[in-house]
């Protein structure tokens, strides 16, 4: 579609990445520290983000398009950071390395079921509208966000405080009248 050559999009794919891991940690830092967003809202937040970067790539007709696409994308991993966050806050001790093994074996798994799925639909649409493939893809990621909310609407507030948040809830009120309840 853009005529690059294979040594352009690899420069530019390996610049898009390279440039996104640099925004991390400022990034989270601003999420968590400075808006003080919750785990569930940052999730949605990120997949928010995906959804636009894949919405931008499947109808990037043009090259500034495409770049565009790279930048809209930047925040799109604190949808990881939040999901996984938020996970170990309500899971059990005793379950969260059950869940993150599962959900590693998920991220394994699940892009070579992808990239055949994927694949057929490119191959199908690729006369008519190649970039369908990336607003199936988003529309997936849509499906996300709608979990995402219904797990914020389900979850608020019902996870055991963490002891720093104990300490300082403590330190709040008077010694013999602190009491933390869950």
């Amino acid at each position: 579609m853009y005529s690059w050559s294979v040594a352009h999009y690899a420069t530019v794919s390996a610049i898009a990445s390279g440039g996104t891991s640099l925004f991390y940690v400022p990034i989270v830092l601003l999420f968590s520290r400075v808006l003080k967003v919750s785990d569930v809202s940052m999730a949605a937040t990120g997949v928010c983000f995906s959804v636009g970067q894949l919405i931008t790539c499947g109808l990037a007709y043009t090259e500034w398009l495409y770049y565009l696409q790279y930048i809209i994308g930047i925040p799109s991993f604190v949808g990881h950071v939040g999901i996984r966050t938020h996970l170990s806050k309500i899971l059990e001790q005793d379950e969260v390395g059950k869940v993150f093994s599962f959900l590693a074996s998920c991220e394994a798994i699940l892009p070579i079921v992808g990239e055949v799925i994927f694949t057929k639909i490119f191959q199908w649409s690729l006369d008519f509208f190649p970039g369908l493939v990336y607003l199936t893809a988003a529309g997936i990621c849509l499906c996300s966000v709608t979990l995402l909310v219904y797990c914020a609407r389900i979850t608020s507030h019902s996870y055991s405080p963490l002891e720093k948040e104990n300490d300082s809830v403590c330190k709040d009120q008077a010694a013999a009248n602190c009491s933390i309840v869950a």
